[in-house]
Parts: structure tokens; sequence; C-alpha cells
């Protein structure tokens, strides 16, 4: 048995999310996503006789590499595409349309499976052509979706993981789908990033220690107990681990455990130049608001081990932090939204009474005041926008099953919710947001098979549509007079993007330009920015320096061996 460490060349940085490392079949050689410093993610493959990656010809903003059964090609994601490059290099092909995250698995059945972080799998042949729905697994509301595939020997069943929260994945749930059966079995609960071995194991993550546990391939059963063979593996928001193993028994794995640290919330304008706000509280933030006057704040806190908060800061007003909620362990609050007039906010609760729409003082003061309570006990309610009536509240709903949709609850007398869209709820819609003038209203959608931007009449809006984003796009902001759309796409770095809006006499889109170009990572349906009320400026998160990663690869020969004695040992 052999190890050694492979280091980074020339400054890159892992790209975080999305288990960004694999090795080929045979063990000859590795392929990761990173970044080089001040630059874009691109895969890079290292042969393992070689000092040298090599940079693989048009993988920009590529993640989740997946390789072919033989070795001769890489699957990849980017741009909301699934696509495939020879190993040796060359023109990447498009395989299909292919939501941007959740992972990708290539099985020796010739097909390449692929999920869409909600509850569906899909695969696609390895040639391309038009996805086919394998499955479809609902998940608890507020918990992830369908994830990390890994493909099993023999093409007949695929290992997912579901369940989990971004920050704290490790009570997230591993699935063996057996594909001739059409139905899930539960194998693991309590682990993230499956992988089987040939020694008859499955190996998986739970916190920074990877776990084996013997497993019947044959029946999709787990047949002993876990046993910890490896600390300090690297693992990543959502529950993505950075390890993979060759068939030869090769091991390939960053250490450096769970990686979560915080957000800095900093101010960037429209050249890019960018100011950090100074004194604020270190927390994961997510779900960041700017109160109507722009001197305000709201934000919610999603720390590992903690319950979710919202804080009101003054961006302008160093060390100015309020706690305006005190969650208890089985609560949870998230997605604040100011009412027109500053002096309140509505946001989501989930605990042991269900999922509630609240309301409170932006002060922290008095009590909170219960504006809506869902009857299905596993959803979860996120506030998107007051109107600027203060009658009407958007919010996006998740259930039991399916995946997100849009709703409205009226402020006024009875409040009363029903659904924003009534057709097409096959896909997710999030984030709406009425215009200023109260005509139009800007969502995301995943119609077209990946994550896009678009614009409705209000409130007919199943009449007509305008897709804004041309190459990817996550929660869209209108500007303060409606003339402009703010939007964030790409990962690693991010692109916020500006559209100029034309409502009169009819609908007019401009096209997408790029504002700012940085290191401001975003996850699907949370609203990590927003616009200063002169559209000069802008609130955007920022992952401490902590949390950048330089790729340090250790290898381990024939570590099969050393796995079969560790396993003996343990059972002595």
């Amino acid at each position: 048995m052999k190890r050694f460490t492979i280091k980074s060349q020339g400054g890159e940085q892992l790209v975080a999310y999305g288990g960004n490392l694999a090795i080929s079949r045979d063990g000859s050689y590795i392929v990761y996503s990173s970044t080089p410093l001040n630059g874009r993610a691109h895969l890079y493959r290292r042969r393992m006789d070689r000092d040298q990656p090599d940079q693989v010809p048009g993988t920009e903003g590529a993640t989740t590499p997946t390789l072919s059964p033989d070795g001769q090609w890489i699957a990849f994601k980017a741009q909301g595409k699934l696509l495939k490059v020879g190993a040796e290099g060359g023109t990447p092909i498009t395989l299909c349309a292919a939501p941007s995250a959740g992972g990708a698995a290539w099985g020796s059945d010739g097909m390449i499976y692929f999920t869409d972080r909600e509850t569906q799998l899909f695969r696609v042949p390895e040639a391309g052509g038009k996805p086919q729905l394998v499955a479809s697994i609902p998940h608890s509301a507020g918990q992830q979706g369908l994830r990390l595939p890994h493909a099993l020997p023999g093409g007949h069943a695929i290992l997912l993981v579901t369940g989990g929260s971004l920050i704290n994945p490790n009570d997230a749930a591993i699935l063996a789908f057996d594909l001739a059966k059409g139905r899930p079995k539960e194998l693991i609960r309590g682990g993230t990033a499956p992988h089987y071995v040939p020694t008859g194991h499955l190996l998986y993550v739970q916190g920074s220690r990877l776990l084996a546990v013997p497993f019947d391939l044959r029946r999709l059963e787990v047949t002993g107990p876990a046993a910890p063979i490896l600390e300090d593996v690297w693992q990543g928001p959502g529950g993505y681990a950075a390890y993979d193993i060759s068939a030869d028994g090769t091991l390939v794995f960053i250490s450096g455990g769970e990686m979560f640290g915080n957000r800095e919330l900093v101010w960037v304008d429209r050249t890019g130049k960018e100011r950090p706000i100074i004194g604020a509280p270190k927390h994961w933030y997510i779900d960041v608001r700017l109160s109507p006057d722009g001197r305000r704040l709201a934000a919610t806190t999603i720390d590992p081990g903690s319950p979710h908060d919202i804080w009101v800061l003054a961006p302008d007003h160093p060390g100015f932090a309020v706690p305006i909620t005190h969650a208890k362990s089985s609560e949870e609050h998230y997605g604040p939204v100011w009412t027109p007039d500053g002096k309140s906010l509505l946001y989501g609760q989930q605990g042991p009474d269900g999922a509630q729409i609240l309301r409170k003082a932006a002060d922290g003061s008095g009590e909170e005041e219960v504006l809506y309570k869902d009857r299905e006990d596993q959803a979860m309610l996120s506030p998107t926008q007051c109107s600027r009536d203060a009658k009407l509240l958007i919010f996006q709903r998740t259930g039991r099953a399916g995946p997100p949709r849009l709703w409205k609850l009226s402020l006024a007398g009875v409040h009363e919710a029903e659904p924003l869209f009534k057709h097409d709820l096959s896909f997710a819609r999030a984030g709406g947001q009425i215009s200023p003038d109260g005509q139009w209203i800007v969502y995301m959608s995943l119609e077209s098979g990946t994550s896009e931007i678009y614009v409705a009449p209000y409130p007919g809006v199943e009449t007509a549509k305008w897709r804004i984003s041309t190459d990817g796009g996550d929660i869209a902001r209108w500007s303060r007079d409606g003339r402009e759309l703010y939007y964030l796409s790409g990962a690693g770095p991010a692109k916020l993007n500006a559209v100029d809006i034309h409502t009169s006499p009819t609908f007019e889109k401009g096209i997408p330009r790029l504002l700012v170009e940085g290191p401001y990572p975003h996850f699907m349906r949370t609203v990590d920015f927003d616009a200063d009320p002169g559209g000069q400026r802008f609130i955007l998160l920022k992952t401490e320096p902590s949390m950048e990663m330089p790729v340090e690869v250790h290898v381990v020969l024939n570590w099969t061996e050393e796995l079969k004695a560790r396993l003996h040992s343990v059972q002595k």
C-alpha cells in the first residue's frame, strides 16, 4: 500500500459544492473542479504518472464530473446542461438540458443518471438525447431533495441521497432505487455521499468520518453494522463529500472535515468595488432583504447546530444587530420580508405546530402574530414579498410532495391563501416579486429543465410570460423604479446581471448585461442579494476565506486491502 499527496498548482481552490472529485475506474487519473485565483471554475485532469494537472478545454463553470466506465469520457454539468468531453481533450458535446446541481452518475448500462435536486431522477443515453424520468421520490418540506446519485455495478440500481438540510445534512437518508422494480428502499438513516466498493461494502460520510457497512448488492440490503474507517474527509454544504474510489482499490480524498464557516455581508457597487459591512455578527446568512428605505437589512441565520433565526442589521452603522426571533430547538424561522412602511417583518416558521407565516415588529419588540397556518404538517412557507399596498403577501410553499410553488396570502380581512399558478404544476416556481407598478411579477422557474427567470402579467400570471435570463438565473429583484431587473447566475464565481425593462405601451425586455462577477456563492431559491433603493450598490454574501480550500488530494493505492484489515479488526 502506498500513500502520497497531489498538491495544487498555481493557487487553485476546489469548488466547494457537488462532490467535485472523481477517479477513473482503472485508477490512472483523477478529475476535479477548481477555480484558479481570480478565475472561473474549470475541470482539471491529473494523471497519476504526471506532476502537473491539465485544464480540460471547454469546461468553464463545470461541476460534478462523472467518468465513463472505460475512462474515455468525462461528463459534467455547466450552464444548465449535461455535457461530455473526451478525457484526452476535444470539444465538449451537449447531451441534454439539466439542472445545475444535484450530481450525476455514469452507469454501466450506457446511461447517465442525474437529479433535479427536488424529487426527480432522470437518465439520458451516453450519446445524448431527451432525458427520461426514472423516478419521483418526495421529501419532507424544508429538507433537501434528491442528489448525489451513484450507479451500482450491473446497471440495476442507483444509490441516492435525500433529506437533511443544507447546513445540517447528516440526518439525510441513503436510498437504493431498484430500476427494474421502480421503487426506492431506505438503506441508511444519517449519512450522505454513498459509494459501493467491490469488497462488498457501502461507503458513506457522516460528519467528517467515512464509514463502511456490509452490503448485499443483489438484494440491495445492508447486512451488518457500520464501522468508521477514515477521519477528516472534507464535507461541504448539503453533504457533498470530496472522495472517490476506483475499481482497482485506489482511494482519493480531500481532508478538512466539515467546512461550513460563515458568510460575510458586503456592499458591491456597479463597478465591482467591494466594501465589507463592519461589525455584523458572524453567521451563515441567507435571505437578505433591505428595508424600503435601504437603511436596515433583515437576514436569516442558518448556523450548524443552531435553530434558524432572523436578525436585523444596519449595514452603514457598524455593530447594530437585533435578533428578531428566538427559535427553540424544535423551531426554524426564515424568509423575512418587510412591510412597505418598514415597521414590521413577515416571515415563515416551522415547528411543533406546523408551518406558519408570522408578523413581528422590525425592532424585535412585542409578540409574534400568526397570519396563516398551513394544514399540512410537513409544509414549508417562505415569504418572498409584501405588496406595496400591504394587502397581499407572495410566498413559496413546499409541501410533502412536489416542487416549491408560488402562493398569495390576503393580509386584509380574512387571511386566505391560494396558489398563484393553477396549471403546469410539475416543476418548481419560486421567488415571486410584483413590480413597483403592480402590473407584473418576476419569478424563477425550472420549466425549461434549468433555473431561469421569467416575467408574467399580474394578476393574470398564466396569460403570457417572457423569459428574462438567457443562460440560467436564480432569484430576481426589481429595481425600485421598475425599470431594471437584477438576478444572480453561475457559481464560483457568480454573476450579478441587470436587464432593462419597459412596460409601456407593451412589455419589452433588454439583453442581460453583466454588472459584477465574483466569489459570491448562492443557492437556488434563497435570496442571497438585494439592491439599494438607488440601484447603485448591492448587498451580496461572500464566503469567508477559511472556506476557500486549496486542492490537496490524498491518494492511497490498494486501499481496499486496508479497508478489509480495518473491518476485520473491528469485528474481532
